[in-house]
């Protein structure tokens, strides 16, 4: 059985102890995770990381299309603080 939220808070705490890079490309994977919980814990995690995390762009923009507003919401958060020059409001654009 595939426990993507026990990954995701497993890369989370990495992150958050001993600020680990190596954990972006976990936190990247679970964005296109079906466990909105799992996008959610990997997007706020990714917002933390900050510019580092400028590789998940794309998959941070292709996320403010999703069906749930909540992971837009927070999509959008990151993005603006991944890339500061992002626009003001990315689900608008």
């Amino acid at each position: 059985m595939r426990l993507p939220c026990v990954r995701t808070h497993a890369a989370q705490a990495l992150w958050r102890i001993d600020h680990r890079p190596e954990v972006i490309p976990t936190l990247q994977h679970e964005l296109q995770s079906h466990d909105t919980m799992a996008q959610g814990v990997a997007i706020e995690t990714l917002a933390e990381i900050g510019p580092a995390a400028c590789e998940s762009l794309p998959a941070l923009y292709d996320l403010l299309s999703n069906r749930d507003f909540e992971i837009r919401e927070e999509a959008a958060t990151a993005i603006s603080k991944i890339d500061p020059n992002a626009t003001n409001d990315p689900i608008k654009n």
